[in-house]
């Protein structure tokens, strides 16, 4: 928490000194009168949790003392104003209360105290030997100092060397036009040394074609070849083997082109091998079959046309298996001298078949491959974590998208991260079905239970992977995908089948069915990824609103999947229909049984028991549930419940209101089972994503002893999940 000079009882600010005191007086005798007698100090202030304080100003003392505990100090600057931005500032002690010089000098020692506003002085920071430069005024000025033989250095000029007698010269800094010595060793370089000419290592130059890549124990440099194949090559020694620039790269022409028989034409392929930089290894695979090899003719042409024969009727067989230019050597050509060039352009392989046999086609050119060992001047391989403090730019909105970019991503600006697929920058969308999910039509199913499993089990089985079980909308897409079999299944929503209207979800589970029956379990993840034209309402995040009611269920159920997400919830409605982004009635990812018009306020005025067939409107919402690695509280039996709130009294507005605002969804019916079974949420009755219809008090493991169709003014618990 950030406070002022006017708010004295707020938290301590803590300081720290970030430079060392500057002495802002020059020495030299006929300055002294112009020079003021003020220290330079700077300071960082920072609040309790580590951070910069708020920008603006503060009121500071400074007290001076000759030791660490002395108790009175002999000099004091109080209540000076100091602006402070980014939680620095500076400010010239001795400004009000001009420093004693004569004290200065008398003090074995000088600490420096510092008092934010009416805080306690912070600890003391000791001032070392710039501050006595005051001294220097002092005694040229005012306490004398006899010279004898002092000569100005305006008065000398010169002429030759300065030789010292092996005695070293010691300044604070040289300025001069050129140095010559044999050796200068100093503790500090100031520049850049861009105008320093002539200076050698320690054992003297690389020489060509190497690079340093490191410094031995006696000071000499340690040189490699600038292309060397071992371990990754200089850049991945100087890196010590964290980077790379060196690439393996296979190009593959046609397969199976088939060789025209008798013909002195032959045939052609060719290979566009792109722009990766200098070669330091170049070989031609080569797999090909004919009747009679020996009146074969095998001719690889470069990008400068130059010609290489790689067989020429100088074998027998009718299979040829080659790599050139090693272990296989060609018959005429050098392909050692594209090493350090660069291997762009179009590569041709031409067969010629001399012989007859049909005056047709004679084998085939099977394969043939184009293999590059590359030092890249485009690409850079970072062999493990990539870490940086200014974060990394991706690519850049005027890239095209085609063959050689295919997979590269892009920031565009106002599309967001997009990644180049099948020749089009598509919105990327990171891997919402963590293993071992897989993606049924947009749905991401995690496993499927089969057998007779209650309820209770049910909901444990799929949060011990991190899932729930799948929604009555994502059931029914799995249902059509024949993903699940036609025995009967939980939902997240109790599976209530309402007068026999959902099979097509359920399988036929009965209407108010015991949570001890035994149904096969279907587990579901889906992350939903970020696309820019996405809203967020009050917490809730909407991927698409059709506000018109004239869609079925299945229409509905089937376009929010494929989006990757899901019908909304009957709690995350409440909050969309209070902002009046969806007006119509509506279907629920529970298939919006509307309780005795108890919802009329979240789904509108849907039927109870609505048909399958009904036509109502519909709003796809980004699943809440987290990835399967990461929560950010501890999970509980493996559901991510971020908020529990365990007493009787909140409403149903209150409820959905405050999940959607932690980003959050009520906690479904399976996921209360989880967290009653675990003991973490106790109170006699709580609510749920799906509004927490009881089913005759056969819900109860879920939902405590909510009645049926209960009011959304009633008062219950309830648990916020991801």
């Amino acid at each position: 928490m950030s406070w002022s000079p006017r708010n004295v009882a707020a938290p301590r600010a803590w300081w720290t000194v970030i430079a060392t005191l500057t002495l802002a007086i020059m020495l030299g005798s006929s300055a002294f009168a112009k020079v003021p007698g003020t220290l330079l100090f700077e300071g960082a202030l920072k609040n309790q949790a580590g951070g910069p304080v708020a920008d603006g100003k503060y009121s500071l003392s400074f007290a001076m003392y000759g030791s660490q505990t002395a108790n009175s100090a002999f000099w004091t600057e109080a209540n000076v104003s100091v602006t402070v931005a980014g939680g620095h500032f500076t400010y010239a002690l001795g400004t009000k209360s001009p420093i004693s010089t004569a004290a200065l000098g008398s003090a074995p020692q000088v600490w420096l105290g510092v008092k934010v506003a009416a805080d306690p002085e912070l600890n003391r920071q000791q001032v070392h030997a710039h501050a006595f430069a005051l001294r220097a005024k002092v005694a040229d000025v005012a306490e004398g100092i006899n010279c004898t033989g002092c000569v100005s250095s305006t008065a000398i000029k010169w002429i030759g060397s300065l030789d010292l007698s092996g005695h070293g010269l010691k300044v604070d800094a040289i300025s001069a036009k050129s140095v010559n010595a044999a050796s200068i060793s100093a503790g500090v370089f100031l520049g850049d040394g861009s105008k320093l000419s002539g200076i050698k290592m320690a054992q003297g130059l690389c020489p060509a074609g190497q690079v340093m890549v490191g410094i031995n124990g006696d000071g000499s440099i340690k040189c490699d070849q600038l292309k060397s194949s071992v371990e990754g090559g200089a850049l991945a020694k100087v890196s010590n083997g964290a980077l790379s620039n060196q690439f393996v790269d296979s190009f593959s022409g046609t397969a199976e082109i088939k060789i025209p028989d008798n013909n002195p034409i032959g045939v052609s392929d060719e290979i566009d091998v792109p722009d990766l930089g200098t070669v330091e290894k170049l070989t031609i695979d080569l797999h090909l079959s004919n009747s009679a090899l020996e009146q074969l003719e095998v001719i690889l042409f470069d990008p400068a046309n130059v010609k290489y024969e790689l067989y020429n009727k100088n074998g027998s067989g009718n299979s040829l298996k080659a790599t050139y230019p090693f272990p296989n050597k060609l018959v005429k050509g050098d392909l050692s001298t594209w090493i350090g060039k660069n291997p762009k352009g179009k590569w041709r392989l031409h067969v010629i078949d001399h012989a007859f046999k049909n005056n047709q086609f004679d084998g085939a050119i099977h394969k043939w491959t184009v293999n590059l060992h590359t030092v890249s001047n485009s690409k850079l391989q970072v062999k493990g974590k990539l870490i940086t403090g200014g974060g990394v730019v991706i690519g850049g909105s005027s890239e095209a998208c085609n063959a050689d970019n295919e997979g590269l991503l892009r920031k565009n600006k106002g599309a967001g991260l997009e990644l180049c697929e099948s020749g089009k920058w598509v919105a990327w969308r990171r891997n919402h079905c963590p293993a071992p999910g897989v993606i049924i039509d947009g749905v991401c199913l995690a496993d499927v239970f089969a057998g007779n499993a209650n309820f209770r089990d049910g909901s444990l089985r799929c949060a011990s992977l991190h899932a729930d079980i799948c929604t009555d909308s994502q059931s029914w897409v799995l249902r059509r995908s024949h993903m699940l079999d036609s025995t009967k299944n939980w939902t997240n929503s109790f599976a209530d089948n309402d007068s026999s209207q959902w099979s097509e979800v359920n399988g036929g589970t009965g209407d108010n069915h015991a949570w001890t029956d035994g149904y096969q379990v279907p587990c579901c993840y889906n992350i939903t990824p970020s696309r820019p034209a996405d809203k967020v309402v009050d917490g809730v995040r909407v991927v698409y609103v059709h506000n018109k009611q004239n869609v079925y269920w299945r229409q509905a159920a089937r376009y929010c999947t494929a989006m990757n997400a899901d019908l909304c919830s009957k709690s995350e409605y409440w909050v969309l229909r209070k902002k009046k982004v969806i007006t119509v009635n509506v279907w629920a990812s529970d298939h919006s049984d509307n309780d005795s018009a108890s919802y009329k306020k979240g789904i509108g005025s849907v039927s109870d028991n609505p048909s399958i067939n009904s036509h109502y409107g519909f709003a796809c919402c980004a699943t809440g549930r987290v990835d399967k690695s990461s929560c950010p509280v501890p999970r509980i039996g493996g559901v991510c419940a971020i908020h529990i709130a365990n007493e009787n009294k909140y409403t149903w507005d209150q409820v959905a209101t405050d999940c959607a605002k932690r980003k959050a969804q009520v906690c479904s019916m399976s996921q209360t089972a989880v967290l009653r079974n675990k003991k973490k949420l106790t109170a006699s009755a709580n609510w749920t994503a799906s509004y927490s219809d009881n089913d005759s008090n056969n819900a109860a493991i879920a939902v405590g002893n909510v009645g049926d169709d209960h009011k959304n003014t009633s008062k219950y618990a309830y648990a916020c999940c991801l």
